[in-house]
């Protein structure tokens, strides 16, 4: 069983939804502080698969898996066993009365659902993996405080799970495995004897004649090494008159590549009209720029263009000023109008108010009484007859009073509104005033610019000099343009003398070594025609001399494939492949085989003897074998079956106990089947595997897990579950430095054998270890787990 993905939501401390990816995890670690939620992920593999949490400790306990806050708990576990997959997911959800019940679960393999409620998954499970959840949490899931359980368990209890390891049927598969030994024993000795049949001539005849083929050989070599050296003498003076012959041909063809170029006599001709253009360009640039000094002259001579520009602005300008002072006036004097008869009326109303106040203190006077009545107040003396006042005596305004003072009011409020129309009025009076005033301050100043501004007559003319200008102007531009283009025509044919040269002396320097005839800087053509005719008077010369080379090299060639006949002729008497221009490496590879051939026959001389002697072993085997089949029927054997397992797995425990405990104990067991230890330490004294510390019981604990993981596939029937996973929860903390590095290195050995190991832990030195990590945080609301690969 392989783990491959893991599926939680609100499990224990996972309130949301949580993933593990185990893929490519062989060796892996769950990590993280205390209380982080390390060993809830091992609970919920195992509930998955049967439903029941083992640190509980009863397994019908399952409530407590789902988070507080929630109302149910889903996990789901994808494992793998063989080529096939399978998914197991089961729900947990609260009950009304405090209880929960896991009634939603199944078990799928590849889309096909293979049981559909709690019951049938955890029946399903133990079908397929052969185990109960107690002995699944005995040698596969170790969860805390249980590595002692099978270290500790009674022998019954041990026997029941080794069986169940083993198959039921093993005896009987046993017994077939022998009897199919048997029939394999025999047709290995059959195999035998043909091969023994099929052996050559290996006879001391044959073997006289094969050493003689390697004596022949051998002489045939040395004379190939004796005549090397002159062989290589004549292929070494062959290739140096075939190389000076190819050098000679290269130099004629380097001097048949001499041709003048096309331009390399007009070059010049051309460079000197290009001259004339350039100057005739520059006195043409002169006269257009002594055109254009003068009109310039005659234009700085008149006002500038500023000052014209100026006075028609100032003569727009006082025009337009003109007009809006006669308007301004018009609207101050309308405005001082309205301030005389605003004042007016503001005159008038203030007469009113007095008289309506004469009015009003009249008719005050005439009801003195009633207005010392309102100025009474409760419990203060009366100016009148000084007695205190009780209660105030009620009065109503007298008619002739009220409609006098009602008379004030509206004056009053007529006068208020006179004043603020008068003040408005006369605002706008001074505001009228000021911008006439201002007005005729600009109208002032304009006149007094235009008084030194020039003339209409000054201005005409500044702008026919102006036009004067700009046309003296362009001609000069054009002028300069002319005369950069005749520039840069010239710039163009003199880097095309200069190019024509650099080609003259790249075109010398090919054939520098062949001492060329000097250069006339004068003349570019002149220079091109002088290298030409040097070339085609020397090229014949180089090709004769090439032609003689050839022949030279051609005769010593014939002389060595003379000599190297007569060797290929020897080799033809000894069936050698001559033709190959590797005459020596044919002959040593021939000298190799026929040696080889000498010791093959040899060896094969020793075959034929082994494969006799192995053909009486394969059928002692085969009796053997037989035998076997027949004695797995006998009674009692089972028991002799499980004290064999029993031994094998106290030997490989103790291999890892002893290396965990740095030699000091090991395995051994009584009559029924009870662990016991030895402390090699103390005189290999023989005691219970109870005695042992927390430490020690966890070092032999592991020791036990690591082996029956290992062991189990090997020592049950092929009909079998493989156990190809552990997982080890926890109890590191109980080891030294030391210790720990050496259980680290026993996990990583398992895992490297095919296993899937997880660890629980939160020691982080061993996790640092591990190439995978489950690094598992607690947050405020939930537990997260991190996949980190080193």
């Amino acid at each position: 069983m392989r783990p491959t993905r893991l599926e939680l939501e609100g499990f224990t401390a996972y309130r949301e939804y949580t993933v593990l990816d185990f893929e490519g995890a062989e060796l892996f670690v769950l990590t993280g502080p205390t209380g982080s939620g390390k060993s809830s992920l091992i609970d919920a593999m195992t509930f998955a698969l049967y439903g029941s949490v083992a640190r509980y400790g009863n397994p019908n306990l399952v409530h407590p898996v789902i988070s507080q806050g929630k109302l149910e708990a889903r996990v789901r576990f994808d494992f793998a066993l063989g080529d096939d997959r399978f998914s197991a997911v089961r729900v947990v959800r609260r009950g009304s009365r405090g209880g929960a019940t896991t009634r939603e679960a199944r078990l799928e393999s590849n889309g096909r659902v293979l049981a559909g409620s709690a019951e049938e998954v955890t029946r399903k499970i133990r079908e397929l993996l052969g185990l109960n959840f107690d002995q699944f949490t005995t040698c596969v899931v170790l969860p805390q405080g249980e590595f002692a359980r099978f270290l500790h368990e009674k022998p019954a209890e041990r026997q029941d799970l080794l069986t169940k390891l083993l198959g039921v049927e093993v005896y009987e598969k046993m017994g077939v495995l022998a009897r199919t030994r048997e029939a394999v024993a025999k047709q290995t000795a059959q195999l035998h004897s043909d091969e023994l049949g099929r052996i050559g001539d290996v006879s001391a005849k044959a073997r006289k004649k094969a050493r003689l083929r390697v004596r022949e050989l051998e002489s045939l070599a040395a004379a190939i090494d004796e005549a090397l050296p002159e062989l290589d003498r004549l292929a070494r003076e062959a290739a140096e008159y075939e190389a000076e012959a190819r050098e000679r041909e290269h130099e004629a063809k380097l001097l048949d590549a001499l041709v003048v170029p096309k331009r390399a006599e007009s070059l010049a001709v051309e460079l000197e009209r290009a001259e004339t253009a350039l100057e005739k360009a520059r006195t043409a640039h002169a006269g257009a720029r002594d055109a254009l000094r003068t009109a310039q002259a005659e234009r700085d001579r008149l006002p500038s263009a500023v000052t014209i520009h100026e006075a028609i602005t100032a003569r727009a300008e006082r025009l337009q000023a003109n007009e809006r002072l006669v308007l301004c006036q018009s609207q101050s004097d309308d405005a001082d109008n309205t301030v005389e008869t605003l004042a007016a009326r503001l005159s008038q109303c203030a007469e009113d108010e007095r008289a309506a106040q004469e009015g009003v203190e009249a008719a005050r006077g005439d009801h003195a009484a009633h207005v010392l009545a309102l100025r009474l107040a409760k419990g203060e003396r009366c100016p009148v007859c000084n007695q205190r006042i009780e209660e105030l005596p009620e009065r109503r305004l007298p008619v002739r009073l009220a409609e006098r003072e009602r008379r004030l009011k509206k004056v009053a409020n007529q006068r208020e509104k006179a004043e603020r129309d008068f003040r408005e009025a006369e605002t706008r009076a001074i505001l009228a005033r000021e911008r006439v005033q201002g007005l005729e301050k600009e109208i002032r100043d304009l006149e007094r610019k235009l008084a030194k501004a020039p003339s209409a007559s000054e201005c005409e003319e500044a702008s026919r000099a102006d036009g004067s200008l700009e046309n003296a102007r362009a001609q000069a531009s054009q002028a300069l343009a002319h005369e950069e283009r005749a520039r840069r025509a010239l710039e163009s044919l003199s880097r095309d003398v200069a190019d024509g040269w650099a080609e003259l002396e790249k075109a010398r320097d090919r054939v520098t070594f062949l001492e060329p005839p000097p250069t006339d800087r004068e003349s570019l053509g002149k220079s091109w025609t002088t290298l030409h005719h040097w070339a085609r008077a020397a090229a014949p010369t180089r090709r004769d001399s090439a032609s003689r080379a050839r022949v030279q090299s051609e005769r010593l060639g014939r002389e060595r494939g003379a000599k190297l006949s007569a060797l290929r002729a020897a080799g033809h008497e000894l069936d050698l492949p001559t033709e190959d221009d590797r005459l020596r490496d044919v002959v040593v590879n021939a000298l190799v085989e026929a040696r080889h051939a000498v010791a093959q026959m040899a060896e094969i001389s020793r075959r034929a003897e082994k494969l006799r002697l192995e053909i009486r072993a394969e059928r002692e085997r085969a009796e053997i074998a037989g035998a076997l089949g027949q004695h797995l029927k006998a009674t009692g054997f089972e028991r002799w079956l499980l004290k064999e397992a029993f031994r094998r797995l106290a030997e490989g425990a103790t291999v890892i106990l002893k290396e965990l405990s740095s030699g000091q104990y090991s395995f051994e067991y009584d009559d029924r089947l009870n662990f016991e230890v030895v402390d090699h330490r103390n005189a290999d004294e023989r005691r219970s595997a109870r005695t042992l510390s927390g430490g020690e019981t966890f070092l032999a604990s592991l020791a036990l897990a690591l082996t029956l993981a290992e062991q189990t596939t090997e020592l049950a029937s092929s009909g079998s579950v493989p156990l190809e996973s552990l997982f080890l929860d926890e109890g590191f903390g109980t080891l030294d430095n030391d210790t720990l590095e050496v259980v680290a290195a026993a996990i990583q050995e398992l895992g490297a054998r095919g296993r899937i190991v997880g660890l629980v832990t939160h020691q982080e030195g061993l996790a640092e270890q591990i190439p995978v990590q489950f690094r598992v945080s607690k947050g405020p609301a939930t537990s997260t787990v991190e996949k980190v690969v080193s």
